[in-house]
């Protein structure tokens, strides 16, 4: 009884609020109001949005309340919310309009549902389907929570609710304008009007059977049947699934060579069935690979003759023994090119000499698909062929490919995050290619979000790890954040309408992307290079201690005890990738754009990439 009493307290002080405000002498909307800075528009605001939660099937009355506001008020910000909570009123009770939003149970049973339909060779039911069966899966779950409201267990009445929606969403004026200008206001209206669609269908049925009277000064016209039937005929459908603008969400993205977490490469975070390919040009590609420090300091005698015979004679290489080639230490820089070789070809552990060490211009060809099985849920596989165009001893060679499974998180009009678990196998590789010789782990997270205030602005991004389940080898902390604007969209996409128009939108973008190393960033044998310290010529003996342990010449007491070549990855990069998407009709997208580093350790000088995506 005592709950039942303050309930009524705050809808009589919430009743007598709006009722005071809209006898007021109405004046035209200041548009700073639109932004909401003015305490008194927000106190009215909310309460507005404490009439939304109102059980009106027992408090009619908050509806008319409601309605009143829609239709009067002055103020686009407190229209908006009178607008979203009819919506929210009268989603009470039925079916969900969007029954794909909101949070997602683990496990999902439908998601189950359907791989065991798949795995078992029949067809996959269709989104339509999955949609419907969320729908009721939702009012059954919602009947059971709130057994006490009777908006849940009977719904709200809709008569007078109709045709004052309709006027505010579609209804115009003898100028053929909006009736409501705001585009917002009117599209919550349409959403409502969609989710009473048999009430509509009920009401248009009623009004054709009894035409409407004529009004008289003592006889004023009831307000449904002044705004009669008016704007009730162009209702929009709503998708299951989402907006085609949220289906073709793309970030531009960056090279790696390693294919790792790469939700930079064609990874949205909305699940969708497609094939991707992409194709990169990297200025000098930052393999990673450098000399030890013992290295550098054996070959600092190479510019003199003695320094050249020292070396001779404390490596063995050089010295015409054991099927070694006779070089004359003369001092030429011919000579030393070729004791440097004689020396990194045996100890390298690839064949490879120092060219190994260059930063090679390099083309990389990506490409896969991926397949929603559900709107919640896909997998994905995407391959990446690198190919060095330099002078270089590095082969080119095919990266471990990336197995990517999909599964939206939560997800309502404005904002979509999905987690997402790639697993990167091991593939047997080209010797000396710079490709990882590790399976990896890839966890992450993948968000997309579109402007509540301005939905051409969109941003999007994710983060993740790649944890290898080598040992020695490199864990990294990957992220990225997408900004970008429509300069031009279609219609189409936010209705999802079909249309003839071949060019749908245009978004340029400017995204960061980073990388952080989690502990150690030096691999000793990575790429097939040896991790052990070199020996002397085959044949051939220190003169220090008659072993095959090679000494230092200018300081014979120190022995090389290092790799020829580790691989340190660069241990904190962060880029910047600036292009355009241009989205087509068939949801087809053509992605271009530009990357170059902005922290000194980069793995690339600049980057020209484009990408394509076809969805089916």
């Amino acid at each position: 009884m005592r709950n039942r009493t303050s309930r009524r307290l705050w809808l009589a002080t919430a009743v007598f609020v709006s009722l005071i405000r809209m006898a007021s002498p109405f004046e035209l909307p200041d548009p700073h109001l639109h932004h909401e800075t003015d305490k008194q528009d927000r106190n009215d605001i909310a309460a507005v949005r404490y009439l939304g939660t109102v059980d009106c099937f027992w408090y009619p009355e908050s509806q008319d309340v409601l309605l009143q506001t829609l239709q009067a008020d002055p103020r686009e910000p407190v229209r908006y919310a009178a607008a979203q909570a009819l919506f929210d009123q009268f989603q009470r009770g039925r079916k969900p309009l969007k029954p794909l939003n909101g949070k997602r149970e683990f496990p999902d049973r439908f998601i189950l549902t359907q791989i065991a339909t798949v795995g078992t060779f029949h067809e996959p039911l269709s989104t339509e389907q999955l949609s419907e069966m969320y729908a009721e899966r939702k009012m059954e779950r919602e009947l059971k929570k709130y057994p006490e409201r009777g908006d849940v267990q009977c719904g709200c009445s809709a008569g007078n609710a109709i045709p004052v929606l309709g006027w505010v969403a579609n209804g115009k004026d003898e100028f053929d304008c909006f009736n409501e200008p705001s585009e917002r206001v009117r599209r919550v209206a349409n959403e409502t009007l969609a989710l009473l669609k048999p009430e509509v269908d009920l009401f248009l049925a009623q009004q054709a059977q009894t035409p409407m009277p004529e009004p008289t000064p003592d006889s004023p016209m009831p307000m449904p049947q002044r705004f009669q039937a008016q704007g009730l005929d162009n209702i929009p459908t709503f998708a299951p699934g989402g907006s085609i603008l949220q289906q073709t969400n793309i970030i531009l993205g960056r090279a790696d060579t390693a294919n790792r977490f790469n939700f930079f490469d064609n990874m949205g975070a909305v699940p969708r069935s497609r094939v991707f390919g992409a194709y990169q040009f990297a200025k000098s590609q930052n393999n990673a690979v450098i000399g030890s420090a013992d290295l550098g300091s054996l070959f600092d005698n190479l510019s003199t003759a003695s320094g050249q015979a020292a070396f001779i004679s404390f490596t063995g290489y050089g010295s015409g023994m054991s099927e070694q080639p006779l070089i004359t230490p003369n001092g030429s820089a011919a000579s030393a090119e070729q004791l440097r070789d004689l020396f990194t070809i045996e100890n390298s552990g690839t064949g490879r000499t120092e060219d190994f060490l260059l930063f090679p211009d390099s083309n990389l060809y990506r490409f896969g698909f991926e397949y929603a099985l559900t709107p919640d849920f896909s997998f994905a596989v995407q391959g990446q062929y690198v190919a060095p165009i330099d002078a270089s001893e590095q082969p080119a060679d095919f990266s471990n490919p990336l197995i990517q499974l999909k599964h939206v998180l939560y997800r309502d009009d404005l904002t979509v995050f999905s987690g997402v678990l790639g697993i990167s196998p091991e593939i047997r590789h080209r010797t000396g290619a710079i490709q990882e010789k590790t399976s990896r782990l890839n966890p992450g997270i993948l968000f997309w979000r579109q402007s509540a205030n301005d939905d051409r602005w969109l941003l999007q991004g994710g983060t993740g790890f790649s944890i290898p389940t080598g040992e020695d080898q490199i864990t990294t902390w990957d992220y990225g954040l997408s900004v970008g604007r429509f300069i031009y969209r279609h219609e189409s996409l936010m209705t999802g309408e079909p249309t003839n128009k071949f060019l749908l939108g245009i978004i340029p973008q400017f995204e960061v992307l980073g990388k952080e190393i989690v502990g150690s960033n030096v691999v000793r044998g990575a790429f097939g290079l040896s991790s052990s310290a070199p020996h002397t010529a085959p044949g051939t003996f220190s003169p220090v201690d008659v072993s095959e342990t090679i000494f230092l010449p200018q300081d014979p007491p120190s022995s090389f005890n290092q790799a020829v070549f580790v691989y340190e990855e660069p241990r904190h990069v962060v880029d910047l990738t600036v292009g355009t998407s241009f989205i087509f009709s068939r949801q087809r997208s053509v992605n271009m754009g530009l990357s170059f580093p902005v922290t000194g350790g980069s793995a690339r000088a600049l980057e020209f990439l484009t990408s394509f995506s076809a969805g089916f």
